[in-house]
């Protein structure tokens, strides 16, 4: 179940989805929580 979150949430943001939409989604009560699901990482250009 918590996989289905975390692509969900990968999705939504690498579709464009800001953070404070994906977290209304979720009922996250702070942005950390919608931070873990989404298991942001910054891409590194070389």
């Amino acid at each position: 179940m918590y996989l289905n979150k975390h692509k969900k949430a990968n999705d939504s943001i690498e579709d464009g989805v800001s953070l404070e939409a994906v977290q209304k989604q979720f009922g996250h009560s702070t942005p950390i929580t919608t931070e873990i699901y989404a298991q942001i990482h910054e891409l590194t250009n070389f």
